[in-house]
């Protein structure tokens, strides 16, 4: 079993505009996000697909548009506008009429619903599958992204952008003017944000800062999703994946110490590919016999959905096989 590194892919960087070097790393993609060195994509066809060690690989689940790993796990949108979240070996409905979610916050769901409004919920470890209590944020808001240290949003009606606290419920801290119309837009953990406007050009700004302003970074535009982790952009331009660098945008991922593990197994293999959520860190509990040595010392079992996934089940029964087929043979 191999780590699974988004960073993989900084030795290839070309230059393509003024400020931005990038490499291809797929064609036929309508989404991209990235969270620390975890790297998830959407083809066309609305399949999910991870980037291990340069490599795609489709992703165990539903057809979703939109899928977001991060301290608060793993999540996914699909095309009927309905949150999911991952447990490890399947998909679980969580909520409809969802357009955006957000996952940078631990143990905690925010999501945009279908009349702009946002809410929150805390993950509940007894009842980790339902969604209650919700609150509202009372605001009609077209985008949000969390920090840190606090949470942005921006107003549909206006050019406001919204400082809030990291809880459930959101608390208003303050607002200030946008110079730009964005339309999307994510956070850093040291307080950077990004964003692309309706023409698709790329837009960064000191989020911790009021008065900040957006400044448009390169000349690449129609540029569809851009997402951020381990200190590498990752754009979808024409239908394509490009990985920049992003100190050429002048951006930072900020901490860059942990990883998401991956192994790069074929559709055919016994081992269920799949998430565990431990902690603030994402993991692959698959490995050659679902054991992640030296990670965590129960990486093989999933604390939200309460017992041992099947890959490991499948492996412990098959040495039993082993164990007694050999006894029996030498007796």
């Amino acid at each position: 079993m191999r780590a699974c590194f988004s960073s993989d892919v900084s030795l290839h960087l070309v230059k393509v505009d003024a400020v931005l070097q990038c490499t291809s790393m797929g064609s036929n993609f309508s989404y991209i996000h990235s969270w620390d060195h975890s790297v998830f994509g959407i083809l066309s066809n609305n399949t999910v697909v991870r980037l291990c060690n340069g490599t795609w690989f489709a992703f165990t689940g539903s057809a979703m548009q939109i899928v977001k790993s991060g301290p608060s796990g793993l999540w996914g949108i699909d095309t009927s506008q309905n949150l999911y979240t991952f447990d490890g070996q399947k998909w679980w409905f969580m909520q409809s009429n969802v357009k955006e979610c957000e996952t940078n916050v631990e143990n905690t769901i925010f999501w945009i619903d279908g009349n702009e409004k946002v809410h929150c919920a805390k993950r509940n470890e007894q009842k980790p599958f339902v969604l209650a209590p919700t609150h509202v944020f009372n605001h009609e808001i077209k985008t949000m992204t969390c920090s840190a240290t606090q949470c942005f949003a921006l107003k549909k009606s206006s050019s406001e952008m919204v400082f809030l606290s990291r809880t459930c419920p959101l608390i208003e801290r303050h607002t200030g003017e946008t110079n730009v119309p964005i339309n999307r837009m994510m956070a850093m953990p040291n307080g950077t944000i990004f964003g692309l406007d309706h023409d698709g050009y790329l837009y960064v700004r000191n989020g911790g800062r009021r008065d900040s302003s957006w400044s448009k970074r390169g000349s690449i535009h129609k540029i569809r999703h851009a997402s951020v982790g381990a200190n590498i952009l990752w754009i979808t331009h024409r239908r394509e994946v490009k990985a920049c660098n992003s100190q050429k945008a002048g951006m930072s991922s900020g901490n860059d110490e942990n990883s998401g593990q991956c192994m790069e197994s074929s559709a055919t293999s016994s081992c269920l590919h799949g998430i565990e959520v431990t902690g603030t860190h994402t993991y692959d509990v698959c490995d050659s016999c679902c054991y992640n040595k030296g990670i965590q010392s129960n990486s093989s079992y999933n604390r939200y959905h309460g017992k041992w996934c099947f890959s490991c089940a499948f492996c412990y029964c098959w040495y039993f096989v082993i164990f007694v087929n050999f006894f029996a043979f030498n007796l």
